[in-house]
């Protein structure tokens, strides 16, 4: 990345070890959602320029981001990278992005269950519905 303060990957890091979104909606989503000043339409607009190579521009060609949005978004579009890389770095080398589940399996805690609930609130395994009547 260039400019000052730029974060470098370590030789034995690639992009895609750091496990970042690479589908479109997917992008979009996360650009949107986790990147400060960058709404729907601008994380539109630069998945539609770069698509899945969004995130090697933004690391490695920066100055291409201003041919899409202003200068000024990019300077907090960059800072937000920035920061989501140096986050992202840390968890790898903490051991992985899900400590708080292993965190949990060591302390003798079983690590959460990722289920889906049925429309009325219910586990799928049965039980009985909100209203009180067996499903």
């Amino acid at each position: 990345m260039e400019g000052e303060g730029a974060v470098s990957l370590p030789d034995s890091v690639e992009l895609a070890d750091l496990g970042l979104p690479s589908d479109r909606s997917s992008l979009v989503r996360y650009l949107a959602n986790s990147y400060k000043g960058v709404g729907e339409k601008t994380a539109q607009r630069l998945v539609e320029e770069f698509g899945a190579d969004l995130f090697r521009v933004l690391h490695e060609e920066p100055k291409r981001l201003q041919s899409v949005i202003r200068a000024d978004r990019v300077d907090r579009l960059l800072q937000g990278w920035k920061s989501d890389l140096v986050r992202r770095l840390e968890r790898m080398e903490e051991g992985g992005e899900n400590q708080g589940d292993k965190r949990r399996g060591e302390e003798g805690i079983p690590p959460r269950r990722r289920t889906r609930r049925g429309a009325r609130g219910r586990s799928r395994s049965g039980g009985e519905t909100p209203e009180g009547t067996p499903s």
